[in-house]
Parts: C-alpha cells; sequence; structure tokens
C-alpha cells in the first residue's frame, strides 16, 4: 500500500473506529467510495473525487444514522484528510492521470 493508503486507513481507524477494512488497498483509483464499519455505524463512507488537477478525499454516513458525536467524529476526519493534501496528493493524482509517470518523471500534472 501507498504512503496515502496509509494515511487514510490511520484516519479512518482513529477517528471513526474503522475496523476491518478488507480491500481498501482498491480506493483510489479502482473504486471511488469505500463503505466501512466503524462509530460511524454500517453507513460510513470515504469517497474520492478526482479532478485534472486535484484529488480530495472525504467522510460521510447514513443520514439517518447522524448524532453530534459522529457529525463530529466526520468533521474531525475530513479536517485531517484535507490538512494533508499538498503532502500526500501531489505525487498520487499524476499518476492517476498517467499511471506509468509521476511529477518526478517530470509529468507537469
Amino acid at each position: 500500500m501507498s504512503a496515502l493508503h496509509d494515511e487514510v486507513r490511520a484516519i479512518l481507524q482513529e477517528e471513526c473506529g474503522a475496523r476491518e477494512l478488507d480491500g481498501f488497498e482498491q480506493l483510489f483509483p479502482e473504486c471511488r467510495e469505500y463503505r466501512f464499519v466503524g462509530a460511524l455505524g454500517f453507513g460510513g463512507k470515504v469517497w474520492a473525487t478526482l479532478g485534472p488537477d486535484h484529488y480530495h478525499l472525504h467522510v460521510t454516513c447514513y443520514r439517518e444514522d447522524e448524532t453530534p458525536e459522529r457529525t463530529a467524529m466526520i468533521a474531525r476526519a475530513n479536517l485531517r484528510l484535507g490538512s494533508g493534501s499538498e503532502r500526500l496528493y501531489a505525487d498520487f493524482v499524476p499518476r492517476l492521470h498517467n499511471p506509468t509517470r509521476s511529477r518526478r518523471d517530470g509529468d507537469a500534472g
């Protein structure tokens, strides 16, 4: 797994109580959403949105499962997912657009 996968896995476990993240490595680029079980109930999800020059990750849960505590967990997770974007995504986004090259190979993005 990549550093990005490791970081996202840690955020989901620490902030949302995620467990049993089987198949998690399939998130980005193979799929754009991943459902996990944890403190957000059975409907905790991390979503991946790929744009031409960005990669955005965010967490949600089923609306009917929202509580003030879960909303706070989601806010903390999303803050952490966003705060590491430059460090985590800078090399990852170009590889999604062109899997055979990276920024280090001279890809402008």
